[in-house]
């Protein structure tokens, strides 16, 4: 069970009042995390009316992480990917995957935003419209001599390494999908007030990847992202997860989170590693301040042995 590894989730949440300063709070919790050894740092895509919010699209941001870092991966989870042409994603992250040492991950949601105004910027075709997006994306990233020749599209830059395309969902139920095209899958047991109720699949994920590799000659990286809250006392980290359940805000209304000492935390990953089959985790600490963030993923990395992985 030594091949663990444990990648980080940010959603840009922070107690700040300021958004800049939660800004500058996220590359640091970044910078810690690749000191730190974490595998990972992926950050979320929201479209929201908090006024305190860092950012809406990711973009910017992991450019920046991905110029402070060094050893860990940088990425989306997921770009909305509705709300964009493939063409300018497929632009963006295979310049950023070369410019940055093969670091990037782009992970795909078929989530859309809530409130009225973006939503008038897609149209209703909802997940399979999004489907269709993401064989579009696979093209521009996969076809290069076809499309120069036949269409005159050219993803800079040319005959470059393309980033690794993350299929996010809770199921496996779109797992062809993630076959045809030649991504990597991250399940969240974090998103509903269900996810954790939701049967492990370990066989049927075992059969897919088995059906991937005969296809591509690889397996598939899946990981598993979960939701913590973290206390060196397990009541008072159930008493932190009462609290912010009964909040009516953007973040608690739609994240189931597990409390857990760090002790209690090292127990479930390796028993979900198990149970689920799968040797990666993405974390989301519900935690918002940052000092405490940053203390946690310490810890996470020292009980977790993550240097020496």
């Amino acid at each position: 069970m030594n091949n663990l590894q444990i990648g980080l989730l940010d959603l840009g949440h922070r107690e700040n009042k300021n958004s800049l300063a939660t800004f500058q709070q996220i590359l640091d919790y970044a910078c810690a995390a690749d000191t730190l050894h974490f595998s990972r740092f992926w950050l979320a895509e929201h479209h929201n009316t908090n006024p305190f919010a860092p950012y809406t699209n990711p973009e910017i941001i992991i450019t920046l992480i991905a110029a402070m870092t060094e050893h860990i991966r940088i990425g989306a989870a997921g770009i909305l990917l509705n709300l964009y042409e493939p063409y300018h994603i497929a632009t963006t992250f295979k310049l950023l995957n070369n410019l940055y040492n093969n670091r990037i991950d782009l992970g795909l949601a078929k989530g859309i935003p809530s409130n009225h105004f973006t939503k008038t910027l897609i149209n209703n075709e909802g997940p399979r419209n999004f489907h269709s997006k993401l064989d579009e994306l696979y093209n521009y990233f996969q076809n290069e001599d076809n499309l120069i020749k036949e269409k005159q599209i050219l993803i800079p830059p040319f005959r470059g390494i393309v980033p690794d395309l993350w299929y996010l969902t809770n199921s496996y139920k779109n797992f062809p999908i993630v076959i045809d095209t030649k991504s990597n899958l991250c399940r969240s047991i974090m998103h509903g007030s269900q996810s954790l109720e939701l049967e492990y699949e370990k066989e049927t994920l075992l059969k897919q990847k088995e059906i991937y590799f005969k296809k591509h000659g690889i397996y598939p990286k899946i990981s598993l992202a979960l939701a913590i809250i973290l206390d060196t006392d397990l009541r008072k980290a159930e008493k932190k997860n009462t609290a912010l359940n009964t909040l009516n805000n953007s973040e608690s209304s739609f994240i189931t989170a597990i409390p857990c000492t760090y002790k209690s935390l090292y127990n479930l990953l390796h028993d979900f590693q198990d149970k689920y089959g799968i040797d990666e985790f993405i974390l989301y600490d519900m935690e918002s301040n940052n000092n405490k963030k940053i203390k946690n993923i310490e810890q996470i990395s020292r009980i977790m042995n993550l240097q020496n992985i």
